[in-house]
């Protein structure tokens, strides 16, 4: 004897997705505001360990901070968008239908956060990759003996260290956003 399929009521595949928004979107506003906020801290931190006033930064670490601060607004924009998601599931437990998103809306705004997602992490990777590049000839300068260490230039300092942290804390922040708005859009052309 052949097992039915089971039929859903278009009543509880509607919960069902706002349930899958509802979860989706605080997962990933609580993760993407926790990178976030360790995000700033390093950047907080690179500013206060940054040099002396009079004395010329590191050139090279100014591109890894322009590029953290560039993905760190990105990811602000991109929490607001993962925020959309809450408000579409709100919507979409209301009993009249007529107030419920469109499908076609639904798609752009996670296809923006996708799209966000990936130049936010693209940004940052640049950040990062310079940065990893600045430490890496300072070490390879330090270890050929080249280093003068009465030149603080040359020195490997905690700035340098914390930019790569922000950086990298924000690439994962921006990781979390694209694989949630890719989940939700694969998941819900599979509904």
């Amino acid at each position: 004897m052949q097992a039915k399929p089971e039929l859903r009521s278009p009543i509880s595949k509607v919960v069902t997705i706002a349930n899958a928004f509802r979860w989706i979107g605080w997962i990933s506003l609580c993760l993407q505001a926790g990178f976030g906020i360790a995000t700033a801290v390093t950047l907080a931190l690179a500013a206060r360990s940054s040099p002396v006033l009079g004395e010329e930064p590191t050139p090279g670490i100014t591109i890894g901070i322009f590029w953290a601060v560039c993905g760190s607004v990105m990811l602000l924009v991109a929490i607001a968008i993962t925020a959309r998601y809450l408000n579409t599931a709100r919507l979409l437990m209301l009993p009249d239908a007529e107030q419920h998103p469109k499908a076609g809306e639904t798609f752009r705004t996670l296809r923006l956060a996708t799209l966000l997602g990936l130049v936010g992490m693209a940004v940052m990777l640049i950040g990062a990759g310079s940065s990893v590049a600045l430490l890496l000839a300072k070490a390879t300068a330090q270890l050929s003996g080249a280093t003068h260490y009465s030149d603080p230039q040359q020195i490997i300092r905690t700035l340098d260290l914390y930019v790569v942290a922000a950086n990298l804390n924000g690439i994962a922040a921006h990781f979390v956003g694209t694989t949630a708005a890719l989940g939700l859009t694969n998941w819900l052309r599979k509904q």
